[in-house]
């Protein structure tokens, strides 16, 4: 006699739902990664891999297809792959729109921190795969820690005066933690989810920040920019201006030099509305404003600051994919700033500082904003004489464009539009409700 197969409950269904739909979270942020979707700055090489390994392959399947007269025919197999790799040339230059411009409701690598885990087996295995124990006392502590700091974030930047962390989930013990993790899978009333996994998210990205070990060097970083205003733009009779420290070089008036650290809950915010969360990504952790004069006083100060013979910073290390017209021609800039005239001092300025494309990976950006962008790896001496390298933007704009930007690219709207883009990121989706209203429509 036949024994019947036992049908799987709810809860193992959920199980393999969730299961299905971290897998699924995974391999999209991978494959965007390797298509360069995420900005990593390595997209182009493996790229290029990636389309030989896919060329060894279409390759090895057509000569064993053909088998012992492959040898005779290698000269059409050759001509044959030459045609299939300008094919797939193509087809790759227009793989990062594919992988960037996704449906809004395909789960992202954030979205598989809400695991769907509820013992605490489980949710101890997961925080131990970050090295994190509860039964670590400093583990625990840090946990704690930034626990705290997703409820404050979530109050400030989240929720509103109706829609603040619920009493059930403001508890930072080891029972509210594991409380957390069952909340976000459903483990008490669907209220709590959202919630629950908003909280996650943002404890996801607070983490990564902290282990991030780059971010240590700021405060060094920072010095040393400091130390650099101190040195270079000195004020005199209430104008300041740059030296290059050279005695035989002329100065160059500056309205203002602004040097700004990202703060936490900014950090949290770019990263939340990101396709990933990695701070490697945010590559204006650091950043200083230096605003001219006149179009061509910013293109001298450019000049003198990386290209000039007495230049403070080695041009070399300017990151041209991170700089915001791609390539700054120093040739271009000199003959500009010693034999050019106003007028064409103002239209190098605005063709270096094109409005750009409105940027996938941070899509609240205003395309109208007009400033010289420029990345580069700062050098800095940290203890033991060791020499280190740092990625700092750089914005030169004039006074005119400043003012202009002020009306185009106001500020507090960016911040607003970023705000309302984190909240539906942080609370939009769930694996609960993904796996309820995947259970309706079966039922149909």
């Amino acid at each position: 006699m036949a024994t019947r197969r036992r049908r799987p409950t709810r809860a193992e269904k959920f199980a393999t739902f969730a299961d299905k739909a971290n897998y699924d979270a995974l391999r999209g942020d991978m494959f965007r990664r390797s298509m360069g979707g995420t900005d990593n700055g390595e997209h182009a090489e493996t790229k290029l891999t990636f389309r030989e390994l896919l060329s060894e392959e279409v390759k090895e399947t057509i000569v064993a297809l053909l088998g012992d007269s492959a040898n005779a025919q290698a000269e059409a197999i050759d001509e044959a792959m030459a045609n299939i790799n300008e094919s797939m040339g193509v087809a790759m230059a227009a793989a990062p729109e594919i992988t960037i411009e996704e449906p809004q409701n395909i789960v992202s690598m954030l979205d598989a921190i809400t695991l769907g885990r509820v013992t605490k087996d489980d949710i101890d295995a997961f925080l131990r795969s970050y090295k994190r124990n509860l039964n670590k006392p400093q583990n625990f502590n840090y946990i704690r820690d930034i626990m705290q700091k997703a409820i404050e974030f979530f109050d400030e930047h989240i929720g509103n005066a109706r829609r603040k962390v619920h009493k059930n989930l403001r508890t930072t013990s080891k029972k509210g933690i594991y409380k957390l993790f069952e909340a976000a899978a459903g483990q008490h009333g669907i209220p709590l989810t959202a919630q629950a996994c908003a909280l996650l998210r943002i404890m996801a990205i607070i983490n990564f920040i902290k282990s991030d070990s780059r971010l240590a060097l700021i405060p060094t970083v920072n010095h040393h920019l400091e130390e650099m205003r101190r040195k270079h733009f000195r004020k005199t009779h209430g104008v300041t201006a740059y030296r290059t420290g050279h005695p035989s070089d002329d100065t160059i008036k500056v309205l203002q030099v602004a040097i700004h650290t990202k703060t936490l809950e900014s950090m949290i915010l770019k990263l939340l509305v990101k396709p990933t969360n990695r701070t490697s990504e945010v590559m204006d952790q650091m950043r200083a404003r230096f605003i001219t004069e006149t179009p061509r006083e910013t293109l001298k100060l450019i000049h003198r600051m990386f290209f000039h013979p007495h230049a403070i910073f080695p041009a070399t290390n300017i990151i041209a994919g991170k700089t915001k017209n791609q390539m700054i021609d120093p040739q271009a800039i000199e003959s500009i700033v010693f034999e050019g005239n106003d007028e064409e001092a103002a239209q190098m300025f605005e063709s270096l500082s094109q409005p750009m494309e409105k940027n996938p990976d941070n899509p609240h950006s205003h395309a109208e904003y007009e400033a010289i962008h420029m990345t580069f790896d700062m050098p800095i001496e940290i203890e033991g004489g060791i020499i280190l390298s740092f990625p700092v933007e750089f914005q030169f704009l004039h006074l005119k464009a400043h003012e202009a930007n002020r009306v185009v690219a106001p500020h507090d709207e960016y911040k607003a539009e970023q705000g309302e883009a984190a909240t539906q990121r942080a609370l939009g989706h769930n694996l609960v409700t993904a796996f309820a209203t995947q259970e309706h429509r079966s039922k149909r």
